[in-house]
């Protein structure tokens, strides 16, 4: 009988060992199982910056080619027009002589 009750309590720790695992792995699991979930939050939070990022690169992109577009232009525009200042004056004397110095300084205040 002794070994019967000594067999009956050892199965019956093994058993009460074999819960106390299963529950603590439970609990292990639900723990990793909200931290994935966190962790997930995060990655989606994240990846909704980086295409805010990217839309953002884009659209600094495409406003650089309309600035640089605008001043090839400008200075398109601007080199036309001294030329053709510089062909209408080619034969003007005082268009090509130089400022009196009182003239010169009124234009610089």
């Amino acid at each position: 009988m002794n070994r019967q009750t000594l067999i009956m309590a050892l199965l019956a720790l093994l058993l009460m060992g074999l819960t106390a695992n299963s529950y603590r792995l439970s609990a292990k699991q639900q723990q990793e199982h909200a931290q994935l979930q966190v962790a997930r939050v995060v990655n989606q939070t994240l990846a909704d910056i980086i295409d805010a990022y990217q839309l953002n690169a884009a659209a600094n992109r495409a406003a650089v080619v309309r600035q640089l577009e605008s001043e090839r232009t400008l200075r398109h525009e601007t080199e036309d027009r001294l030329k053709r200042f510089t062909a209408a004056a080619a034969n003007d004397n005082c268009a090509v002589s130089r400022m009196p110095e009182s003239g010169i300084s009124i234009l610089r205040e």
